[in-house]
């Protein structure tokens, strides 16, 4: 999500967390979500 791709610019890291957070129990496994957005990503959920 971070990253250029040919069909969209990159999304800044607040707004790829809260694209997780939006989808995160609609496409995502909502505590993987929170695992990655707290411990990996350092934001809060």
């Amino acid at each position: 999500m971070t990253n250029d791709r040919p069909y969209r610019k990159a999304r800044t890291p607040l707004q790829a967390v809260n694209e997780l957070k939006i989808n995160a129990a609609k496409y995502f496994d909502p505590e993987l979500c929170r695992f990655f957005v707290e411990k990996v990503l350092g934001f809060g959920w």
